[in-house]
């Protein structure tokens, strides 16, 4: 069929212990957490995929970020940031930068 089973997959990035998280790694744990908005399930059935993400989200500087980031909303129809002031800053706003406290 093409598709590659759980059994097949290659190990990612930050399997070993002493293996450091390349710039690889949080590009594709960055979309995959945007990708989750939309579709909570979306590792369903891709366990090594889902531990990878714990690992990735435990990581302490990420955890802090994660905790604390801007607000994601307005997916697919004008997509912004709100920050924890409230403030919300979009792709069309005129400003086109966001500072985020």
């Amino acid at each position: 069929s093409g598709s590659v089973g759980e059994e097949e997959a290659e190990p990612l990035s930050g399997d070993a212990p002493d293996d450091e998280p390349t710039l690889a790694d949080f590009n594709i744990f960055h979309h995959l957490d945007n990708a989750q908005l939309l579709e909570p399930d979306l590792l369903h059935g891709y366990s090594a995929l889902r531990r990878w993400q714990e690992r990735m989200r435990a990581l302490p500087r990420l955890k802090c970020f994660m905790e604390n980031r801007p607000v994601l909303n307005g997916i697919g129809e004008d997509p912004g940031l709100e920050d924890r002031l409230g403030v919300r800053v979009t792709q069309r706003s005129s400003e086109g930068r966001a500072w985020l406290r």
